[in-house]
């Protein structure tokens, strides 16, 4: 028969943490609470301080940027990669878990960038480098593949005017990262400009700058939209973002 005693102190426990739920809860915004909802943010709790958490990246996302790092041509690129998103340790620490990386309490920020870099894109160009094969080839002169990208970009509902705007206007910085080989720089040099242009992208841009959940307020006045309305452009920035580079690193195959 069940001790009476454990039974009360069960349920008192129970009335905590439903309270403690309902005041997290309580805290978090409307656009918070939607993600989470929709399955687009996760809550966890800490002994210490800073008991709430809410990441802006589910699983898909860290598993498109995955690929997108799995597909580069160098290191340095990863890196340029990894820093345009402003991870946190949090997100880091997601990755590495997707990767199967072995964490320590001793990693520091530096040292996880490391380890992701190495199992995303290191062992596959030690490989190749063992077996002499560890340069692109790229078939395509710039004309003919700058052509090629735009009706890409084109036939994935991109303006055709805007487009061959941002070409035009990087032109000199997309054609010297193509030559080099680095694709996904390349992709990089065009949506720098092209953010200009699309609030999306600009809003991404000026909210991973500021780091995750920083300038909800400063960047609703500054669009003139709500912060829910901030946080959607967000998510749909960084995955126009993803999308666009993708597409820069495929490698013309005729």
């Amino acid at each position: 028969m069940k001790d009476p005693k454990n039974s009360i102190e069960e349920s008192a426990n129970m009335a905590k943490l439903i309270r403690a739920l309902a005041n997290l809860i309580d805290k978090s915004s409307d656009e918070e609470i939607s993600a989470l909802l929709r399955g687009q943010a996760t809550l966890s709790v800490k002994t210490k301080e800073n008991s709430r958490v809410i990441s802006m990246f589910s699983s898909e996302e860290l598993q498109t940027l995955i690929k997108n790092l799995q597909g580069l041509s160098d290191r340095e690129e990863g890196q340029r990669l990894l820093e345009s998103m402003s991870f946190g340790r949090r997100e880091l620490e997601r990755l590495g878990k997707l990767l199967s990386i072995s964490i320590l309490k001793s990693d520091n920020m530096e040292r996880l960038n490391e380890k992701i870099i190495e199992a995303t894109i290191g062992a596959r160009l030690n490989s190749l480098a063992i077996r002499g094969d560890d340069r692109p080839s790229f078939k395509m002169n710039y004309d003919r593949w700058s052509k090629t990208i735009r009706e890409k970009l084109v036939n994935n509902d991109w303006d055709s005017g805007l487009i061959s705007k941002v070409f035009i206007e990087a032109e000199k910085e997309i054609k010297s990262e193509y030559e080099k080989g680095s694709l996904n720089s390349a992709g990089a040099c065009f949506v720098v400009v092209l953010q200009k242009y699309d609030k999306d992208l600009a809003i991404a841009w000026e909210r991973g700058e500021g780091g995750h959940g920083a300038g909800l307020p400063a960047l609703a006045e500054k669009y003139e939209i709500t912060k829910a309305e901030v946080t959607a452009s967000f998510q749909r920035g960084f995955e126009k973002k993803v999308a666009i580079l993708a597409l820069f690193r495929e490698t013309p195959n005729q």
